[in-house]
This record gives C-alpha cells, structure tokens and sequence, in this order.
C-alpha cells in the first residue's frame, strides 16, 4: 500500500457528515495511473453500484496535502464488510473508515486499519 495515502486530505460540499461512513473511490485500480476518462467511467460504475442497493452516498474528494494528486469519490454509509467489497471489486490498494470523527486507512490486502486522527481536521468543507 502506497504510504502516501495516509497523508490524504479530504474536500466535500457537505458541512456535516454521517457518524460512520467509508470513503472509496473506483481511480486507479491497483495503484497505477490511469487516464482521467477511465478514472471518470471506473467511478459511474461506483456511483451505480452503491446506488443500487440505496446506500446513503455522498461526493468527496481525496487528495494529496498540496492538491496535486486528487481523486474523486464517495462517502458511503454502508456496513463495513460492503465498504471491503466495494474496495476490493474496484481494485483499490485502500479505502477510508470514519466513525465518530475517527480517521482509518484500511489496507485492502490485510484489513490492518491504520488511525490517522480526526476526519474533520482533514476535511475542507464550505463555512
């Protein structure tokens, strides 16, 4: 797993979040670049995904501390077996948990969970 992720910061239109949620995104299966039009379909097929099911979701980016590197996804409100699955099928290296504020990076390979304090300090959202 790239350690980079465990830098990531968030961006969101939302002010308020969910108690507990995961964040994942369909970008860059496997860890490798992929154009910006594979990464923009790979993530509709997330959207659809979670949709299907109805699992409250909402947009979210996550990016790098300098805003550089930025991949679009979601927060999803799902059981955390489902998170793993979606992770897992979009051949994600990692996903984000978040509960009560709490900030996880969970390596998809292991499911060691990584603290990395809280989601809100990391998170710029509209005042």
């Amino acid at each position: 797993m790239n350690p980079a992720y465990k830098e990531t910061v968030f961006e969101s239109e939302l002010r308020f979040f969910p108690d507990v949620f995961a964040i994942i995104t369909a970008h860059n299966p496997e860890g490798l670049n992929c154009p910006p039009a594979v990464n923009e379909s790979l993530n509709r097929d997330l959207l659809r995904e979670i949709r299907a099911p109805a699992f409250d979701s909402f947009e979210i980016t996550g990016m790098s501390p300098d805003g550089v590197h930025r991949e679009a996804g979601f927060g999803i409100v799902c059981p955390f077996e489902a998170a793993v699955q979606l992770g897992r099928k979009y051949k994600q290296e990692a996903i984000f948990r978040i509960e009560q504020d709490q900030l996880s990076l969970i390596d998809l390979k292991d499911l060691k969970a990584y603290s990395l304090g809280s989601f809100n300090a990391r998170c710029a959202c509209p005042e």
